[in-house]
This record gives C-alpha cells, structure tokens and sequence, in this order.
C-alpha cells in the first residue's frame, strides 16, 4: 500500500486515571498526538494518555468514522466537548483494528503483541522507572527496544 494524501494513523489510548479508551486519528505518528493530547482540553484532565495500538493507514479519516461508527453506542456522554472517548476495553477496539480492511493498512506496529501483555509492559516501565529513563519520555517522545539474544555464558559482555 503506498502512502497518499489521506494517509495516517489511527490510534486507541488509555490512560491509568480513568476507565475510558479515546479513539483518534492523525496525519503525524501517534506519539506527537499523544503529546498534544495530554495537554488539551477535555482529554489531560483524564490523562495522562498512553498508547495501546494502532495502524498506519491510507485515509485515516475514513477508518477512524468507522471505529466510531461501530462504538456508538459506547461514546461517553458525560465530557462534553468530544466524540473520541469510549466506555469500552482497549481489547475490544484493538481486535476491531485487526479486522480493518487490509486493502487500507499501510502498515501494522512489529511488535504490538508484546505491549499487550500488561506483566510484560509493567515489567518495562518499572525497569525505566528504576533506570532513569522515564524522566526523559516527555523530551524524547519514544523509544526503540533491542531484545539481545542470550549468550554462551547468559551475559552480554565477556
């Protein structure tokens, strides 16, 4: 699929401060969204909003209605001012961008799956917390993850 005009991303975030997913859409990669979003009005008040999936795709704007189309009747109500926060599992709106048209995914995340294993994902950040590194999130938006394999002796460096 190549990219076009109409090309982006369509994402679904969550966040620890409250039970709702936000589904959005973005013609830049989604962290640069998530940095606007946790600083606008209504979402920082429910943030601070991570990443749980997304698809590059070739009209963003056209999935995005859909995934909003099919969760209707889930939309929340009670924050006025947006039509992109749902009462409904992160899982459920991931499995839904597993079934978009593959005709309109540019491309899928590589390793999406690992992220959804919340022992696995807890384990990171508690290493980064421990580390150092989450202090520079904010400052540097993401992070590239190299999984070395094992070595003879079970170490990196002899």
């Amino acid at each position: 699929m190549t990219i076009t005009d109409k090309s982006g991303y369509v994402y679904i975030l969550t966040s620890k401060n409250c039970e709702i997913i936000k589904i959005g859409g973005t013609d830049y990669p989604p962290m640069k969204r998530i940095k606007e979003i946790n600083n606008s009005f209504p979402y920082k008040q429910y943030g601070i909003w991570h990443l749980q999936d997304f698809r590059q795709v070739n009209d963003w704007r056209l999935v995005e209605y859909h995934l909003h189309y099919q969760f209707r009747s889930f939309l929340n109500k009670d924050i006025p001012n947006q039509k992109e926060l749902f009462q409904i599992a992160w899982q459920t709106a991931s499995m839904s961008l597993n079934q978009i048209d593959e005709t309109l995914i540019i491309k899928k995340p590589k390793v999406d799956r690992m992220f959804q294993d919340n022992d696995f994902r807890e384990f990171l950040n508690d290493l980064f917390e421990w580390s150092g590194l989450i202090h520079w999130l904010d400052y540097q938006g993401a992070w590239s993850l190299v999984l070395f394999s094992s070595t003879g002796r079970g170490d990196i460096l002899h």
